[in-house]
């Protein structure tokens, strides 16, 4: 039996609606001819006539569109409408049997080895290379989607141009739009959810991006984590970096395991090892390392000081490439610039302290010279305390 439309003088298997305006057409494709088909039942065209010209009720469809429709009931209709293609602008919908399904369009049939389990949905069909055996378990949604990929399998792309470079990358995610995971080429094992999330990684893998640009500066690198609006958003060379929150860890440079949890926190940091926990913590700091800022604003002052701890509200260095100091509490700030500063409490927020003297008892009396002293700086006061051998 032959196809319905194989002598209508069209290419067999087409029906093209063509709009008033001639460059504008629309062409529905019958995949495949079923056995139990032998007529196409078309009760309506209006496209090349006068609005509603043969349409026997006030239902009338627009020019430039092509109407099936059950005359019994007009409210069950199939409907194609060419208003609003673009001139010199042609659209194929594709169905492959009578009933309209539209299932994967390649990798469907088991018997296909190739790329069996690969479903490619929408507006431009690209096929996945059929040469090669481990090109399967493909997803890929949306215009262009994955529209490069040759042997890379397992990828699931979902969104206008996502996965757009990828060839031979396989097990990578990405759903979005405006170029989500687009430049990634043989990179394996990444994820990018959000609009440009990891736009511009070529080789990388094992990297994770959430939100709108995050990773956007990552080429290269893997193993890194990037979750919130521009996070990690720098140029971006190295491994083993968490940033989450907006603008974290978005410095440029090469830079590794470095963990940035708040908005902003190590926002210019291109330095290694540093460990920042809340809002604007360690947010200045750039060639500093193996520095930790706990708290709203910790270590603001930082830049290229080394091995600093700083823990609680706005608590901080006195210079901004001060190293080694320890400074705990809300505002604790060292009252000198040297290095190694021990710092507890402030003098706006201090910590509770006895100056009751004990009484005497029955211990040795102490060396007359201490062996060192202890400098700290307690609730805004710098104090020398003496140390002794036990």
């Amino acid at each position: 039996m032959s196809c319905p439309l194989q002598n209508s003088g069209m290419p067999p298997q087409d029906l093209a609606l063509n709009s008033l305006a001639s460059d504008r057409i629309v062409t529905a494709r019958l995949v495949a001819c079923s056995a139990d088909i032998d007529t196409l039942r078309v009760n309506h065209i209006d496209l090349p006539g006068t609005e509603g010209a043969s349409f026997p009720d006030s239902n009338a469809p627009p020019d430039q569109a092509f109407n099936i429709f059950n005359f019994t009931d007009p409210s069950k209709r199939i409907e194609f409408n060419a208003i609003d293609i673009s001139p010199n602008e042609t659209r194929i919908f594709s169905a492959p049997d009578y009933n309209g399904v539209l299932p994967a369009t390649v990798g469907a049939d088991p018997a296909d080895p190739f790329a069996f389990g690969s479903l490619l949905v929408g507006n431009t069909n690209y096929p996945i290379d059929r040469t090669s055996p481990i090109s399967l378990g493909n997803t890929f949604i949306g215009h262009g989607a994955g529209v490069s990929n040759t042997t890379g399998s397992a990828n699931t792309f979902i969104g206008n141009l996502t996965g757009f470079s990828t060839t031979t990358g396989g097990g990578n995610i990405s759903v979005g739009t405006l170029l989500t995971l687009a430049g990634n080429v043989d990179g394996i094992n990444n994820i990018a959810i959000g609009t440009a999330a990891l736009p511009n990684l070529v080789t990388g893998d094992h990297n994770v991006a959430l939100g709108a640009g995050a990773g956007v500066g990552f080429i290269d690198t893997s193993d890194n984590i990037a979750i919130g609006h521009l996070a990690m958003g720098g140029t971006v060379s190295g491994f083993f970096n968490v940033g989450i929150g907006r603008l974290t860890l978005s410095g440029s440079g090469t830079m590794n395991a470095n963990t940035a949890i708040g908005d902003s926190a190590l926002q210019n940091a291109a330095s290694s090892n540093n460990v920042a926990v809340g809002y604007l913590s360690l947010n200045q700091v750039d060639t500093g390392a193996s520095n930790v800022g706990v708290g709203y604003n910790s270590g603001v002052t930082l830049t290229g000081g080394n091995g600093n701890v700083t823990v609680g509200d706005s608590a901080d260095v006195n210079s901004a490439t001060q190293n080694n100091c320890i400074c705990i509490g809300r505002q604790a700030v060292p009252t000198v610039a040297t290095d190694g500063e021990l710092v507890i409490g402030s003098a706006g927020f201090p910590l509770t302290t006895e100056t009751t003297v004990g009484l005497a008892g029955g211990a040795s009396a102490l060396p007359a010279t201490p062996v060192t002293y202890l400098l700290i700086t307690v609730n805004g006061n710098r104090l020398k305390i003496p140390l002794y051998n036990p």
